[in-house]
Parts: structure tokens; C-alpha cells; sequence
């Protein structure tokens, strides 16, 4: 067969008004020639979707077909969602034609209804498009596509919802405060738009909070009609209302979502009647507070179970778990069970721990675990009740051992699948740090009320790590030792670093950061192979911040690329020059959470602000200072792109309530202005203050 080629030459300058990730790779592999092939029928429909990503302005009128074939290049090609984008994709919705179904079935574009071919953010940011066209509340829509936030009950297991980037994909989060709001506001959303949107809209996380007597006031099924159809994973907190799960299940919710995480304070009794109700679910989840004995055995033996390709249970506590007879014993033949529980697993010599039955399942069920050693060293018997292959999680607490630490650290290398690594009550060693480095699959770990021995040696760990993506350090006994820096830059995809209430002395230039290679088969020569920090958070408390004369900023980035940080949590006792100079180089900055226990009118901290890119980049910041000088607070109000902002001062100083109009002649999507009642404690903003004022704002439309 023959075909007939039709070729037109593209011209894609630095000057174009869309970036494209997919044509930026392709520059910076000095391609200066790139062929592109598209169906004949969309030729000239690609041409003009090219002409117009040139420059603003250039759409008049949209047909419906060109509107979402404009979509499927945006995904295509990797368009870069920067203030450029926002504008484009408001002036699709506005000059958009016929956006019905009924058009769609009539024209025979149905076709085009499949989430596949579609950006996620695409398609939602022209769903917040319309939301804005029609005057919606932004603050509701910014709480419910936004602000995705989970309650946990596992300590140990904190850390790992912390790592996790929810900017990265699409959410939807209703709760109390936005649930009818939000559910009231969509009944309004004009019908012929939303069949559209909520076949094509694809939500990764859904999740409801425990509402208590909200949804009696509202349609479940209706609830369901204003959902999108394809969700990936819904959670549930059902603490308070379990008639919550009844109603959604008789309006058929459970029938569209295959993974299913349900959370509950209490017991799993509740849901034992309710089981058949996830009939149609694939992965199923619970997140329990505590368990009794006779549960686990009905859960191991329900008919449902063995339909599920999956069934978790996380648990932080089981009632009589030390008392466990045969008649309780699990038999641990369900591949597709898995438990994460924080039940106290003691490793020690009594004669309790020889009694150790192995013929209970329920160990070879867990995928994470709490170790409570009670001896300095350890047999491999220790460890045979567990199926070593199957924990993920792993907490280890070594407060009841001499010394706080262990002979030898080897067992960690029997957990091979280990993901999730959180130490407690322990003494830093050489051989420890060691291990963790040579851990490939660990990507988190967290230390808590550590102290070192003052003997590490860079040498020991002189090799990289390539899976290690988040590191926490909580609760040091004794001033940082500068060489963890060395073993912290081992980790060469290291993205999130945390230190809460930890002291760090001013290493200066005289402790650089690894300038030799390092050994093995990658080596990490410093400056270039930085690890490049998406997050860093660096909390210290009053007492300590006040004798920290230095930038922390500036140790950190001895030893990392802080320029391409996206969130910064900084609370220390006041800023220097240095600070102020990290300030300037951040790149992408869009959330920044700033506590200061002093300013300095000297320092002029604002004016310098405003002439960073934070003027371009910032969408949210939480302020946390005691006195704001010479109406320095003003000049917030230059950040063009801010759209939180929360700003603590002391109670007995807080006079900035009488400017309040001037924040309100800004259209932020929520502001808030609170009275700190305990500065000494410097992040005492989230935790102790009084709402002075709070706000947002229902937003008007722009399209223009």
C-alpha cells in the first residue's frame, strides 16, 4: 500500500510560549533535528496546535474534537505546567465549543472518552478552570484538590507517609470542613460538562474523613454520581460513623474502586458483618488501632479472603498477644494476607522467648514489625518465628540494651526486601551506618533519641547508596556529629532530609564535604554528585536555637544541592546573611514554612526576599516570627504567586490584627493570622496558638 508523506518544517525557539519536557530533553541532547509523525486526518490539526503553543493569545474558537486532541499533545509532548501553561489552558476552556456529552455521542466522539489518553493534571486543571468560571469557593476547591493529608496510627510508620510527593498526583480529600461544600458546589456544576469531566478524570487517592453526621444531610448516591468514575485508591476514616460504610456500599461505591483503605480507632468487630460488602474489591486495607485475639483467627478463615489479591491489616495493638494458646494460632498459609503490627516483639534470652510457638502464622504473616532487643547480641534462633523475606517495615528499639547499641548489626542484611527502617534509643556506630548504606532496597530511615560514640570514620562508609530516598533524624542526645553528613551524602538519590530537634554545630570550611572518589563500582565526587533535596526540614527548639549562632543552610549545602529544594520547614533563632544568600539561589521553591524567634531590622529579611525568584515560585508560606519591623509585612504582598499564607506572631505583640483589610484587598485562597501562646516552643505555630483571623475567599472569574 502506498502512503503519502506530507512534511512541514517546526520552528522551536526559547521564545515559545508552552516549554515542552519532551522537546527540552531532546535540545539537551544537541539533537537540533527531530522528526515527528502524526495520522494524516491529525495533520493539520498538530500544525495548528503548534501555532498556537507559540504565543499567548492565539486561540479564538475551540471545536470540541481540537479541544481535547490539544489535550492528548499537551501529554504527548510533556508540557511543563508553569504560569504560561495556567494561562493556556484558561483560554481553552473559555473559547471551548458544545462541551456536552450529548455533542459527543452526536458527533461520534465518544471515542475520546477514555482517561488513558489524557494527562491526570490536564484534565483536572481544566476541571479547576471551570470551577474558577463559575465563581466556585477557591478555598474549597484548593482543600479538596490540594490539601491531601492521612491519619496513621503507627508511629513507626509516620515516616512513611512523609516521603511521599501527594503534589505528584491527582487527589481528591474530603472531610468535614469541605465535604457538603464541596458535594453542594458540584450539584451546581452544569450536568452536560461534568459527564465529561468525571469519565475522563482519573483520581489517584480519594479520600473521605470520618464526616459523623454529615452524609445524613446528603445523597450517598448522589455523592457517587460526583465522583470521577475511575478511582484508583479510596480511604476511609470511619472512626465515628461507621453508617458512613453502609451508605456508601448501598449506593454502590464499593463496585467502582478495586483498592480500598479503611481506617477505624477502635476494633475490626464492626466490620466483620460488613466484609461481603467488598466482594468486587481487589486489594483490601485496614488500618486498626487494636485487635483481639479471636479477630485475627475469623479474619484468616473468611471466605472472602481468598478472592482478594491482597488483604493488609496494620495494627497497633493486639489484646492478650502475650497470652496466645494453640487454640489462637494462626496457620499462615494465605499468601495474600499481610500484617504490619507495632506489638512489642521481644529479642532476649528468657525463657518466654524459647516458648516462642513457630508453628503460629501470624508471624509469617507480618510485613512489619517492632523489635525490642533486650541483649547485646543475638542467635539467628531469634529470628525464626519470622518470614524474613516478607518484611518491608522494620522498627528496632534498643533502650533495654547495654549501651544502646548491639554486637553486630548483621541480622538487617537477612531482611531482604526491607523498605522502611526506624531506629530508636540507639548509639550510632561505624558498623550500623555501614550495614544501612549496604541496604539496596531501604528507601527510609529514621533515627530517634540517637547519640553517637564520637568514633565514626568517613572511611566506613566510604561507598554510595542508590535507593535511600528519605533520612530523619529526631531527638539527638548530644550535639550532631559532623561525619553523619558524610554518611547522609552517601545516599546519591537522597530527596527528603528531616532534623527535628536536633543541635548542629558550625562546622565551617575546616570539614568539607567527600572530595575523593569513592570506592566500589559509583563513586561520589562531591560538588557534582551532591544529592539533590527536594524537602528539608530543620526544626530546633528555643533552648538550643538561641546558642546557634550560624546558617544551618550553609552546612547543608557543603554537603547538597539545596538549589532545586521544592519545601523548606526552617525554625531556627534568627536569619544571617548566609540564609539570605541560600534564599536567592532557590530555584523552585513553591512552600516554604519560616519560624524565627528573633528578627533583626538590621537584616531587612522581606525586602531581600522579594528580590529572590521566591517572588516567582512561592505558592504557600507559614510565617512564625515575633515582631515585624516598619511595616516589613507588607511586602508579602508582592509575591505575585502566594496563594496560602499563615503568619504566627506572639499574643501579647499581636497588633497586625488592625491591618487585617490590607490582607483582604488580596485574593489568597486562605489566610490566616494567629496568636502564638508559647514562642519559647518555636514550632508551637501548628500546635499552640489562637486563630485571630481566618479567611478565604471565594474567587471571581478571570477568564479574560
Amino acid at each position: 500500500e502506498n502512503h503519502t508523506e506530507t512534511t512541514s518544517p517546526i520552528l522551536y525557539t526559547c521564545d515559545n510560549f508552552l516549554k515542552f519536557g519532551f522537546l527540552e530533553g531532546k535540545i539537551s541532547e544537541k539533537q537540533t533535528k527531530i522528526s515527528i509523525y502524526t495520522e494524516k486526518e491529525e495533520y493539520l490539526d498538530f500544525l495548528y496546535f503548534l501555532k498556537i503553543t507559540q504565543s499567548s493569545d492565539n486561540i479564538l474558537v475551540l471545536e470540541l474534537k481540537m479541544f481535547f486532541n490539544i489535550l492528548r499533545y499537551l501529554k504527548v509532548l510533556n508540557v511543563e505546567r508553569d504560569e504560561n501553561y495556567c494561562e493556556f489552558i484558561k483560554s481553552m476552556v473559555f473559547y471551548v465549543k458544545n462541551f456536552d456529552e450529548e455533542y459527543f455521542v452526536q458527533s461520534g466522539l465518544s471515542a475520546f472518552l477514555d482517561f488513558k489518553h489524557f494527562d491526570n493534571f490536564n484534565i483536572r486543571d481544566v476541571l479547576e478552570c471551570f470551577l474558577d468560571f463559575y465563581m466556585f469557593n477557591g478555598f474549597m476547591v484548593y482543600k479538596t484538590l490540594h490539601d491531601y493529608r492521612q491519619c496513621q496510627f503507627i508511629n513507626s510508620k509516620n515516616m512513611q507517609i512523609a516521603n511521599k510527593e501527594y503534589k505528584y498526583i491527582v487527589t481528591i480529600f474530603l472531610i468535614e470542613t469541605n465535604f457538603l461544600p464541596y458535594l453542594h458546589s458540584m450539584s451546581l456544576f452544569p450536568c452536560h460538562k461534568w459527564r465529561i469531566l468525571r469519565r475522563l478524570l482519573y483520581i489517584n487517592r480519594l479520600y473521605i474523613g470520618d464526616i459523623k453526621d454529615v452524609h445524613n444531610s446528603f445523597d450517598m448516591n448522589k455523592f457517587v454520581y460526583l465522583m470521577p468514575n475511575n478511582i484508583n485508591k479510596a480511604i476511609i476514616y470511619a472512626s465515628y460513623n461507621m453508617s458512613l460504610i453502609d451508605k456508601l456500599h448501598n449506593s454502590g461505591f464499593f463496585k467502582m474502586v478495586k483498592n480500598i483503605k479503611l481506617i477505624h480507632h477502635s476494633s475490626f468487630e464492626p466490620f466483620l458483618p460488613k466484609m461481603h460488602y467488598f466482594k468486587n474489591t481487589e486489594i483490601l486495607q485496614f488500618d486498626i488501632f487494636s485487635l483481639e485475639m479471636h479477630e485475627l483467627n475469623t479474619i484468616e478463615n473468611l471466605d472472602i479472603i481468598r478472592d482478594l489479591k491482597m488483604f493488609k491489616l496494620i495494627v497497633s495493638r493486639i489484646d492478650y498477644m502475650k497470652h496466645r494458646t494453640p487454640q489462637y494460632f494462626l496457620n499462615g498459609n494465605k499468601h495474600n494476607i499481610f500484617i504490619d503490627s507495632s506489638v512489642k516483639n521481644k529479642i532476649s534470652n528468657s525463657q518466654e522467648t524459647y516458648r516462642m510457638p513457630i508453628v503460629d502464622g501470624y508471624y509469617k504473616y507480618l510485613y512489619g514489625a517492632d523489635l525490642h532487643f533486650y541483649i547485646h547480641t543475638y542467635e539467628s534462633f531469634n529470628f525464626h518465628k519470622f518470614n524474613l523475606e516478607r518484611i518491608k517495615r522494620l522498627k528496632i528499639d534498643l533502650l533495654k540494651t547495654s549501651g544502646n547499641r548491639l554486637k553486630n548489626y548483621e541480622f538487617l542484611g537477612l531482611f531482604k526486601s526491607l523498605k522502611k527502617l526506624y531506629l530508636a534509643n540507639i548509639m550510632l556506630t561505624n558498623e550500623l551506618l555501614s550495614i544501612i548504606l549496604r541496604c539496596n532496597r531501604l528507601t527510609s530511615v529514621c533515627f530517634y533519641k540517637f547519640e553517637d560514640n564520637n568514633f565514626l570514620d568517613d572511611k566506613s562508609f566510604n561507598f554510595s547508596n542508590s535507593s535511600i530516598i528519605y533520612f530523619e533524624f529526631k531527638a539527638s542526645k548530644n550535639t550532631l556529629n559532623p561525619k553523619l553528613f558524610h554518611f547522609i551524602q552517601s545516599c546519591k538519590f537522597l530527596q527528603f532530609l528531616c532534623f527535628y530537634e536536633v543541635y548542629i554545630l558550625n562546622i565551617g570550611r575546616n570539614f568539607p564535604p567527600k572530595t575523593e572518589n569513592m570506592s566500589e563500582s559509583q563513586p561520589l565526587s562531591s560538588i557534582l554528585h551532591r544529592p539533590k533535596l527536594k524537602t528539608l526540614k530543620y526544626e530546633v527548639e528555643s533552648k538550643f536555637a538561641t546558642i546557634n549562632f550560624h546558617s544551618s543552610l550553609n552546612i547543608f549545602s557543603m554537603f547538597y544541592n539545596i538549589a532545586d529544594l521544592e519545601r523548606l520547614s526552617y525554625y531556627v533563632f534568627s536569619l544571617y546573611q548566609d540564609d539570605l544568600e541560600h534564599f536567592s539561589n532557590f530555584k523552585r521553591l513553591y512552600f516554604l514554612e519560616l519560624g524565627i524567634v528573633k528578627n533583626s531590622p538590621e537584616l531587612n529579611i522581606f525586602e531581600k526576599l522579594i528580590n529572590t525568584n521566591l517572588l516567582n515560585t512561592l505558592q504557600e508560606l507559614h510565617l512564625n516570627v515575633n515582631i515585624f519591623y516598619n511595616f516589613e509585612f507588607t511586602k508579602l504582598f508582592i509575591f505575585r504567586r502566594l496563594k496560602i499564607l499563615l503568619i504566627g506572631l506572639p499574643s501579647k505583640t499581636m497588633n497586625l490584627k488592625k491591618y487585617i483589610h490590607l490582607f483582604e484587598c488580596k485574593n489568597y485562597t486562605f489566610l490566616g493570622l494567629y496568636g502564638v501562646l508559647d514562642f519559647d516552643h518555636i514550632s508551637s505555630f501548628r500546635y499552640s496558638c489562637e486563630i485571630i483571623y481566618e479567611t478565604n475567599r471565594t474567587k471571581k472569574a478571570t477568564m479574560d
